[in-house]
């Protein structure tokens, strides 16, 4: 955990280093204010609930509260969360998280109006380890990417343009 955490915050000091608007410092700061507040914006007892069968054998669960959507899960014919999304009270932002069939996260990030937006991190399948992690802005890789080995150690560093101000990320209405 130390590690992941040095390197991200290594990642994050490389991406933006003037960066100082609507209370955030750096894109590490965004990111984690955005992600806590979509969490709690849908921590939600459903009052209903849809669930669609996929050919493929998974389900695809709705959660609603006053006629909002605020999650869907993907659950596998095992029983298994395969996918995660996770609503903002405005629907514009979602927290995604998917994860391999026997629980370990592979990918985790935020979305903007499906869109990614900051921190995007992926992990392997078979020990739960980092693979790769950078900040998006909308599509586009920016700033030092990190691809790491198999044990979750770096192997590889690429940097991406940079010229995206944290200004014109965009906010979350608390």
């Amino acid at each position: 955990m130390i590690f992941r955490n040095s390197c991200l915050a290594f990642i994050i000091s490389t991406v933006c280093t003037s960066c100082n608007w609507g209370g955030y410092d750096d894109v590490q700061e965004w990111h984690e204010e955005t992600k806590e507040l979509i969490i709690e914006q849908s921590e939600l007892v459903a009052d209903s609930i849809s669930e669609i069968m996929e050919p493929t054998g998974s389900t695809e669960r709705q959660y609603y509260y006053n006629n909002r959507l605020y999650r869907i899960e993907i659950i596998s014919p095992e029983g298994v969360i395969e996918h995660l999304v996770q609503y903002a009270e405005d629907s514009d932002f979602a927290y995604c998280t998917e994860y391999c069939s026997h629980g370990y996260k592979t990918y985790e990030g935020i979305e903007f109006q499906h869109k990614p937006y900051g921190i995007a991190t992926w992990y392997n399948c078979d020990n739960g380890k980092i693979t790769e992690q950078g900040v998006r802005y909308k599509f586009r890789k920016i700033g030092v990417w990190k691809i790491y080995d198999g044990n979750g150690n770096p192997v590889e560093e690429i940097t991406y343009d940079k010229k995206v101000p944290l200004k014109s990320y965009p906010r979350i209405k608390e």
